[in-house]
């Protein structure tokens, strides 16, 4: 058994560093299946080792959603807010354009010389 799940843990993170040629996302849901596969094994990764299948994937997936939680608040939220703020939301008002549009009106859209 222990020796089967080596082999398909091994296989697995095979196919994640192919996939993570491919893309981010993808790598994310190998990290989220691997994780689920450790939880099938009752193998718990906060430490817990005499526990059930079912507190093993109880507290795994408390893991994953704790990990995205982090990585959403302190490294992916800030550059979307200031995309959104600087750039998507002026331009969805029209504002973005709103220099080239006085310019236009002006009669020249080239710069003072």
């Amino acid at each position: 058994m222990h020796r089967n799940a080596c082999f398909a843990l091994e296989r697995i993170l095979k196919s994640a560093i192919i996939l993570m040629m491919k893309g981010f996302i993808s790598l994310i849901a190998v990290f989220v299946i691997v994780i689920l596969l450790i939880s099938a094994l009752k193998i718990n990764l906060r430490g817990n080792v005499d526990s059930s299948s079912e507190s093993a994937l109880n507290s795994n997936i408390h893991i994953i959603i704790d990990t995205g939680r982090i990585i959403w608040t302190d490294y992916i939220r800030r550059p979307i807010v200031t995309v959104w703020s600087k750039y998507i939301l002026p331009f969805m008002k029209g504002e973005f354009l709103s220099g080239l549009k006085t310019k236009v009106q002006e009669g020249s859209t080239l710069p003072p010389e």
